[in-house]
């Protein structure tokens, strides 16, 4: 409203009226890969903290951040650098700009990586470096589940926002790393460790077989 304040929040979600909790994560940014256990559980104190009819509801400062701090231990990031054993490419995918900056190589779980990451990323090449120069565990991406089973099928987000430390690896030069979508895609498969597929997530193209994927598009991984 011209000249007016506007207060999206309260106009969008309508927190203090039924069906708050769903709005706000209906609300959440894609692109941030939220896992919906952690969204839930932040969007229902974050609801209780600008509760305006019953001031009482509110949390305290001590409880909120008892809360976040055992939200950080109950959804922790992935570790980015795991060992594993050296296994043979099979296929490829090649992001650019808001892909991966760089061209990486899914493994199949044929090797002992364990159930937390069936499947792995490695990087072939980037921008400024030589990949010979970055340790084994430099060049790898573990992908490992970000939340429990979703619709029948486990994720793996993958983006400059969920790898910061591998990103600065692969990509030194900042212009050309602050040019990676936060999630350029994720890789999903079945429980049973079947039918991988790479989902297309970021603004910025990302390319499996030469070919551009759209937004959102799924392709299936041949592994």
């Amino acid at each position: 409203v011209k000249g007016g304040i506007v207060y999206p929040i309260e106009e969008k979600i309508t927190p203090c009226s039924a069906g708050g909790l769903e709005r706000c994560v209906k609300a959440l940014d894609p692109t941030a890969a939220w896992p919906t256990p952690l969204a839930e559980e932040l969007g229902a104190l974050g609801i209780r903290c600008v509760n305006a009819s019953d001031e009482t509801q509110r949390p305290r400062f001590v409880e909120v951040v008892r809360g976040v701090r055992a939200m950080s231990e109950k959804f922790p990031r992935p570790q980015l650098f795991a060992s594993a054993p050296s296994p043979s490419a099979s296929s490829s995918a090649k992001g650019y700009g808001g892909g991966y900056g760089g061209q990486s190589e899914p493994h199949s779980p044929g090797y002992a990586m364990g159930s937390a990451a069936p499947y792995m990323l490695e990087l072939a090449a980037a921008e400024d470096i030589e990949v010979s120069s970055l340790s084994p565990e430099q060049r790898r991406l573990l992908l490992t589940p970000a939340l429990g089973e979703v619709n029948g099928r486990l994720s793996s987000p993958v983006g400059r926002q969920h790898q910061q430390e591998l990103f600065e690896a692969w990509l030194p030069n900042l212009e050309l790393r602050s040019c990676i979508s936060r999630l350029a895609f994720e890789v999903t498969w079945r429980p049973d460790q079947s039918q991988p597929q790479i989902v297309a997530r970021g603004n910025n193209p990302v390319a499996l077989g030469g070919r551009l994927l759209e937004r959102g598009e799924a392709v299936p991984l041949d592994l």
